[in-house]
Formats: C-alpha cells, structure tokens, sequence
C-alpha cells in the first residue's frame, strides 16, 4: 500500500512546488523569447519533476523502486542544468560543442539510472519510508555529481570574473543562491548517510532548489531591471494561486482516496 507521508511533508513539498513554478513564470513572462528565460523555465519544470519523483519514492512503495531510479536520473539532469545556466547567464557563450559536452554524461548516466539495477539496485522498505540501495555503479554517481558541481562553480567564477557593472552584481546574486542550495542539499544527503546511514532526508534535497532558483530569478529580472517590490508582489501572487490550486487539487483526491479506499 501508500506509505501515509506526514502531513506537513505534503504541504511543504506544494509549497515549494508552487513558489518554484511562480518564480518561473514570473521570470519567463518578462521575456518569452530570451534563451536565459527559456532555460531558467524549462530548468524549474524539470525540477518540479524531480521533486515529484522524490515525493514519490516515498509515497508509493509498490512502485518505490522506479520512482528511486527516476529520482536519480533527475539529480543527474538537474546537475546538467546548473552547469548550463552559468554558461548562458548573463549572456549564452558561442563554444556550442562544449554544451553536448556537458549535456551527454548527463544524459547517459539518467538513462542508465533509469534502465538498469546499476546505479540503485533495489530498495528496502524502513519505518520512515523507501531506502535506495546502490548498484554497482553507484560509485560513480557522487564523483560525476561533485564534477559537475565543480564545473559549475568554477564556470560561475569565470563568468564572475570577466563580468562588469549589473552583469557582475547578477552573477553575484546567483552564486550566493547557488551556496546555499549546495550547503543544504549536502547536508540532507550526504549529512543523511552519516547520521542515520541510510537515505532517510533525501527526499527533502529537491526542496533545496528554492534557494537557487530564488536568487537566480533575482538576479535574471533585476539584470532586466525591474524593480523587487514588483517581483516579491508577483511571486506571492503567482505562488498563491498555484499553492492554492494544487492544495484543492490535493485535497478532492485524497478524500475520494478515502471514502472509496474504504468503502
């Protein structure tokens, strides 16, 4: 059957789904037809997947197994993308091979994460939820996250350097959304394993991508500048809304769950 999650797990995933998803577009009604815009977008949505995947690996221990493989497949693609959006903010480079460089590793290991038993090999089911057990690839999964996160910083550093006036100030703003979602997503995943020796605050690192994405959205209008006030008044519109559509959406199906799950 469903493994019941806590309520306020439930809230907090929507919560950081919807302010994720106003944040995106917030920043893609600024200008549609902007590359940057376009792949900060198209970043959130595939982050609101894997944050649904992540729910889910949890919430649906029949099908545990396939939502842990996606789930991995998903970090891998989401480390793809935080390479790729300092190599296009606050300008997209011109060296086009170097993006199917960094985007064929990616897409590689999601499919063999997906595929195969080689990355998680089968998952044991705890008091608190599914635990992923590693395949015999899975060795190569934290190495190949922390190069693509060196990439990023160092990419971020280059950019950084070679910016000037509001381009420099923008970047600024990212890296510093950038630290903080490493530092918490370190410390529900690797943190996870030193203390309880199992994957239990994993499914809370897709949570980590608000600081990110918070301060990158920032940084991408404020290039464009826009006044803060305006963007805070926006977010919260568009986040209410989202928050409060998904939250009835939530609610009409979890109570038909009930009434016909015990009928």
């Amino acid at each position: 059957g469903l493994f019941v999650l806590p309520v306020w797990s439930i809230a907090l995933f929507l919560a950081v789904s919807a302010v994720n998803l106003g944040l995106g577009i917030l920043v893609y009604r600024r200008n549609k037809h902007n590359v940057v815009h376009q792949v900060f977008v198209v970043m959130i949505l595939s982050a609101i997947v894997w944050l649904v995947f992540n729910f889910l690996a949890d919430g649906d221990l029949p099908r545990s197994l396939m939502w842990n493989r996606l789930t991995f497949a998903g970090g891998a693609l989401m480390s793809f993308f935080l390479v790729l959006f300092p190599m296009i903010f606050p300008k997209p480079l011109s060296y086009h091979l170097l993006y199917l460089a960094v985007l064929l590793p990616a897409l590689s290991l999601a499919f063999i994460s997906t595929s195969t038993d080689l990355v998680v090999s089968r998952v044991e089911q705890l008091s608190w939820g599914a635990n992923a057990l590693g395949g015999d690839l899975y060795p190569i999964y934290p190495i190949f996250t922390a190069i693509y996160l060196a990439l990023a910083i160092a990419t971020l550093y280059l950019r950084f350097r070679e910016a000037h006036g509001r381009d420099r100030e923008s970047i600024r703003f990212m890296f510093f959304g950038f630290a903080l979602s490493l530092l918490a997503g370190f410390v529900t995943n690797q943190g996870s394993l030193w203390l309880f020796d199992a994957f239990r605050l994993a499914r809370y690192a897709p949570l980590t991508t608000l600081f990110f994405f918070g301060f990158t959205s920032y940084a991408i209008v404020a290039h464009r500048l826009f006044d803060i006030r305006v963007i805070i008044k926006k977010t919260v519109i568009y986040s209410g809304l989202l928050a409060f559509g998904i939250g009835a959406y939530s609610l009409v199906i979890f109570t038909l769950a009930s009434v016909f799950g015990t009928s």
